[in-house]
């Protein structure tokens, strides 16, 4: 349970082609916690872009992300 540089590329990929406004997006293949890890600590570098997170219901990581 930690940051993932791999995880943070797939994130910044989803940046990069998120439409504008606010869409959700998960990450599927990897381990959930990690995701939560990751996601979180780029919300701390890029408040405006990226929502913190958490594990949901349906035991997903749902990345947020605002443009």
């Amino acid at each position: 349970m930690a940051y993932r540089e791999e995880i943070a590329v797939e994130i910044q990929k989803l940046v990069e082609k998120a439409p504008a406004g606010v869409s959700s997006h998960h990450l599927k293949d990897f381990k959930q916690q990690d995701v939560v890890d990751t996601v979180n600590r780029l919300h701390l570098k890029y408040p405006k872009v990226i929502r913190d997170t958490f594990i949901d219901h349906a035991k997903y990581a749902t990345i947020e992300i605002e443009k």
